[in-house]
């Protein structure tokens, strides 16, 4: 799966290439998050489809001190001179307002919406308020709290099944032991006193 095949709007993730690169990324005034990409990549196209909806959600909740921006790296590389090593694609950087230079904030987590929104959060330089659910729209938290909802009443109803079964279980292992007993007692009885 390549870029084009999940290609958000460009309100949502900002492209940049060497010539753009330092009017967009080195702007001072803004952090910029960067995911670096090439053709063919396949671990490229996976992420992708989680970094457009960082993209979206950081649109969505109106945070315009952060850009989402995206390279492909396949033609073109960074500047020279920031001296920027990627160690592997896709690389997720953060160049903060304040701090352009290195050493650079790579980002190292697994590559899903909130994880990635959460480690922008931290690593920006103009702070900014991020909501319990952040990757979610409303909509999608009301669904996601009827769901957790469900579950909880599944795992209720599933480990009062469960406490039932251990208290049967128990119940017949106590009669069986009664039972035995019984015997027991009976051939003490038959047998006078003996085994």
């Amino acid at each position: 799966a390549e870029w084009t095949a999940v290609r958000s709007s460009s309100a949502d993730i900002v492209a940049v290439n060497q010539s753009s690169f330092e009017r967009i990324v080195l702007d001072e005034k803004r952090d910029v998050v960067v995911m670096f990409h090439s053709q063919g990549c396949e671990g490229c196209g996976h992420m992708a489809v989680y970094y457009k909806r960082v993209g979206l959600r950081f649109r969505e909740l109106g945070i315009k001190s952060l850009v989402v921006a995206r390279m492909d790296v396949t033609d073109e590389s960074p500047p020279p001179f920031l001296k920027l090593q990627l160690p592997s694609l896709p690389s997720l950087v953060m160049f903060p307002a304040k701090d352009k230079g290195p050493p650079f904030r790579f980002f190292s987590g697994i590559a899903k919406v909130l994880e990635m929104m959460k480690w922008a959060h931290s690593e920006a330089s103009v702070t900014f308020e991020l909501p319990d659910h952040a990757h979610l729209n409303p909509a999608d938290v009301v669904e996601f709290k009827i769901q957790v909802a469900e579950r909880e009443q599944q795992l209720a109803e599933k480990a009062m099944q469960e406490a039932e079964a251990i208290q049967a279980e128990e119940e017949r292992k106590a009669a069986a032991k009664a039972k035995r007993r019984q015997r027991e007692d009976a051939a003490k009885q038959a047998g006078g006193g003996e085994l």
